[in-house]
């Protein structure tokens, strides 16, 4: 009996025995060895690295620009806020100025933003030509200079032209005068001497109609310097010699609005007994066209332009110097389709 005990009593022993050794042989796979956790608090090297960043934002950073328009004129202002809304994310200060469509004035601009040390500078000029000087020290400065709105030929000098495809603005109202004429009558032409956007509008329309309808005449081009009350005298010294004018096309707004003024004095219906066309694409002409008493307009895309030429500055400063001129096509608006047209201006 005893011995029975005995082996009973060892057997127990053993098996007791083996069950702590057990462990040691298969480690639980629920609870891994600590090097095999995560580490809590992720490496330097995951980072992402400050390369990541846009190189737009590291060119503009601290960065000025420098905005000089020929006018105050609603038109100039809805390219600088069209500009402004492209830079100002980008990191830049805009210093934004407007002349009387004084060269004199844009040159001191232009002097002034050398002097503050701008990163660039958008220009558009009351003359290009006569602003070749300023372009000149922007260049010996090394800042890059766009020129919107009335081009230069100053290639040497400037970046880029951006600006309305003129020459089509001047078409476009030809094509339509020539329909709303018949392809006969007296046409007045209104330029403003020395401005390069409005020039070309005179050189398409005047070459559209001497090309396509030889029952139209110009009887003359007169200056009037883009004050509205310089064109309407020119139309009425222009009736006094031909009474039977039949429309007049103007280099901007300005001049239709005096061109309509002088047909109401003279007692005529604008829009009917004198057709008058011309550019720009403001509320007022919009509301003209409407009405009756304007034929119609070459409205510019202004905020277009703006915003074109300020990214393309903007690849500028990137490294991208090279960029062809960019031309906005016009839109001719009529009283079919003016009311679908929304001015900026």
């Amino acid at each position: 009996m005893k011995k029975a005990l005995l082996i009973l009593l060892v057997a127990a022993m053993m098996l007791m025995g083996l069950a702590a050794c057990a462990p040691a042989a298969d480690p639980p796979a629920a609870d891994p060895p600590p090097a095999a956790e995560p580490p809590a608090d992720p490496p330097p090297a995951a980072e992402p690295p400050p390369a990541a960043d846009p190189p737009a934002e590291d060119v503009a950073e601290g960065g000025m620009i420098g905005i000089s328009q020929m006018s105050p004129h609603p038109f100039f202002g809805s390219i600088t806020e069209a500009m402004r809304e492209i830079f100002e994310p980008a990191g830049f200060d805009v210093l934004a100025v407007s002349a009387d469509y004084g060269a004199v004035e844009q040159i001191a601009h232009v002097e002034d933003f050398i002097a503050r040390g701008v990163d660039a500078i958008m220009i558009s000029p009351g003359d290009a030509m006569v602003l070749r000087t300023a372009f000149e020290q922007a260049h010996s400065a090394g800042i890059p200079l766009i020129v919107i709105d009335n081009p230069s030929d100053d290639h040497e000098l400037i970046i880029a032209n951006v600006a309305t495809d003129n020459y089509l603005a001047g078409v476009q109202n030809a094509q339509q005068a020539i329909i709303d004429m018949g392809g006969e009558g007296k046409v007045l032409l209104l330029e403003m001497a020395g401005n390069t956007a409005v020039d070309l509008r005179m050189s398409g329309f005047r070459d559209y109609i001497t090309e396509n309808a030889p029952g139209i005449e110009i009887v003359g081009t007169l200056d009037y310097s883009g004050m509205a009350d310089a064109a309407m005298a020119a139309v009425e010294d222009t009736l006094m010699v031909h009474p039977d004018l039949r429309a007049v096309f103007a280099g901007n707004e300005q001049g239709a609005f005096g061109a309509i003024s002088a047909a109401l004095g003279q007692g005529l219906t604008p829009g009917e007994d004198l057709l008058v066309y011309s550019v720009d694409g403001s509320a007022e002409a919009i509301g003209l066209i409407i009405a009756g008493q304007m034929a119609g307009t070459a409205a510019q895309q202004t905020r277009v332009m703006g915003e074109v030429a300020a990214r393309m500055m903007l690849e500028v400063l990137a490294g991208n110097l090279a960029h062809d001129d960019y031309w906005v096509p016009p839109l001719m608006l009529t009283a079919e389709n003016a009311h679908t047209f929304d001015p900026v201006f």
